[in-house]
């Protein structure tokens, strides 16, 4: 598995598997979001974006988000850089993480 402790690389990515969430945090990165299936819903700054199955947006950072979904919902996130994680100072973010699943 390639993660942000042993990759050379500068992108970030993954699946999350959402259900009945909202998860706020302040986003560090660039990130495009993908919706595979269900409908994801992105608030920035007070203003939310709901995006189905095929559709995308970029989300830039330095901005207050929260992810959330009124039922189950998946999506696949590319975020720059690759240790956006650390840059928020989270180890995880709950609601999101795996474990949490």
């Amino acid at each position: 598995m390639v993660t942000a402790k042993n990759s050379e690389s500068t992108m970030a990515g993954g699946i999350n598997f959402l259900n009945k969430v909202s998860v706020p945090f302040d986003i560090p990165c660039d990130e495009l979001i993908f919706c595979y299936e269900g409908n994801f819903r992105l608030t920035c700054d007070g203003e939310s974006y709901e995006i189905g199955p095929g559709d995308m947006m970029f989300v830039p950072k330095g901005n207050h988000i929260a992810y959330e979904a009124d039922g189950e919902c998946t999506i696949f996130y590319a975020a720059y850089p690759v240790n956006w994680k650390q840059l928020a100072g989270l180890t995880e973010v709950p609601g999101i993480d795996p474990e949490d699943m």
